[in-house]
């Protein structure tokens, strides 16, 4: 989901140390006690700094500085980032500051090499026991490029039933890439197994896709899926009253604007963890809930100053007052902001897409929605909240069946504990099989 607010910490490397430190090998520590960083001194002038939660391995830095074989200091200006640490002999750590907007802990302990490795396990891998091709549609002047899983043997009829998958927000390739993790890669292998065929798409601006025009919003995203819903029931193998939607984030309101809006040509939908309450409420929620998972709670006069931020959003008409109206408001939640990143901040916060998602309100959709559907959200979910999304929903579609699994995050992976819920690249499974198995189990019983 955008417009999530956090801190954003990015993997460095170190050189320049010197043969008489004892510093040399692989170091691990949490920004905060939270999240991972992995530091790899290689040798006298080649060190790295991983964050493997973010799928960013092994990446330079300047700046090194080592004094008296113990004293370590490095930075990265361009964003704003400076590490500096005292290696201690008696407990072999290194205990140090990790600087980016404010002082943060990070302290090192020895590791290994398996620290470096980053193994999404369930990612499929040929040979697949059915066929895929490589296929394209239009949505107006807008090509959408992506991958067409069709299952090996078709049942009695001769025809599959289908699935289009759309991601959640921001341009995503057709696997629904993040972090190493490829989430649609596995549902689609998982499903089309089971004998559903499964159609992904890359977005808009990723991948072999049409590129972005800048102006595009949910509603835009929506008709593109209504546009793959359309070539699946364009195919021979497929049939025509057995197609459906899976979204997931973003895409689960996708899925639910066109159960509504296009009841006629959508079978069923699948939300998974679905954004199913207005825009500005889930935003509300959802910078709390992130705060506090990184160690900070927001205090009553951050909480106002952030609601009243995206109740601004959700009735302003225009980008350029609307920017005026919110510059005091993210002063007051960033003072520390300089003129650079507060024009990068209204940029966003104003742009067609993020101030549409705000005024979303996804229940006037929900009221209309006749087809089945399932919902699904993690308990640990941070991004869309479990309890405040499901209950939208239950009370809006009372015929949907409605799933909360416990302990699961945002991208349906089991946590080892809340705090690390939002690691999402350093979890070596990429989507819980319980919910693989709900889904198909799900699909093949409102088909047959």
């Amino acid at each position: 989901m955008k417009g999530t607010k956090i801190l954003i910490f990015v993997a460095m490397s170190v050189t320049g140390l010197t043969a008489k430190c004892d510093i040399h090998g692989i170091w691990k520590g949490k920004i905060q006690g939270v999240l991972p960083i992995v530091v790899n001194v290689v040798n006298d002038t080649t060190v790295t700094l991983s964050s493997p939660a973010q799928g960013a391995m092994g990446i330079p830095c300047c700046g090194v500085k080592i004094e008296n074989h113990k004293e370590l200091s490095f930075g990265i200006p361009q964003l704003g980032v400076s590490y500096s640490g005292t290696y201690d002999e008696a407990t072999d750590k290194i205990d140090g500051t990790f600087i980016q907007g404010q002082a943060l802990t990070l302290n090192l302990v020895r590791g290994d090499s398996a620290d470096l490795e980053v193994k999404k396990p369930q990612t499929p891998q040929p040979p697949f026991p059915y066929e895929t091709e490589e296929v394209s549609f239009s949505n107006g002047d807008v090509t959408l490029c992506g991958t067409l899983s069709m299952p090996s043997s078709a049942p009695g009829n001769g025809k599959f039933p289908a699935v289009v998958m759309v991601s959640g927000s921001g341009s995503q390739d057709r696997d629904e890439s993040i972090l190493g993790h490829k989430p649609f890669a596995v549902i689609a292998d998982y499903l089309t197994r089971k004998g559903i065929a499964v159609l992904r798409y890359d977005d808009r601006g990723a991948g072999k896709s049409s590129k972005l025009k800048g102006d595009e919003t949910t509603y835009d995203y929506a008709s593109d899926a209504l546009a793959g819903v359309r070539f699946l029931s364009g195919r021979n193998e497929i049939a025509k009253n057995k197609v459906g939607i899976i979204g997931h984030s973003e895409g689960g309101t996708v899925a639910m604007i066109n159960a509504a809006e296009n009841a006629e040509e959508i079978a069923f939908i699948v939300s998974l963890a679905g954004m199913a309450v207005n825009g500005a409420d889930l935003m509300v929620k959802q910078n709390m809930a992130i705060s506090e998972l990184y160690g900070r709670k927001m205090n009553f006069g951050e909480i106002a100053m952030i609601s009243e931020m995206f109740g601004t959003i959700a009735k302003s008409k225009d980008r350029e007052e609307l920017k005026e109206q919110l510059r005091p408001l993210i002063k007051g939640l960033h003072p520390e902001y300089d003129d650079a990143q507060m024009e990068k901040e209204l940029s966003v916060v104003t742009m067609p897409w993020y101030v549409e998602f705000v005024k979303l309100t996804p229940g006037k959709y929900l009221k209309e929605i006749k087809c089945p559907m399932l919902a699904l959200n993690g308990t640990w979910d941070a991004q869309v909240d479990c309890d405040m999304n499901l209950k939208a929903i239950a009370s809006d579609v009372p015929t949907a069946k409605i799933v909360a699994f416990p302990e699961l995050n945002h991208l349906f992976q089991e946590a080892a504990d809340r705090s690390g819920s939002m690691q999402y690249g350093s979890i070596q499974q990429t989507i819980s099989p319980d919910v693989l198995r709900t889904i198909a189990n799900w699909i093949l019983d409102v088909t047959k």
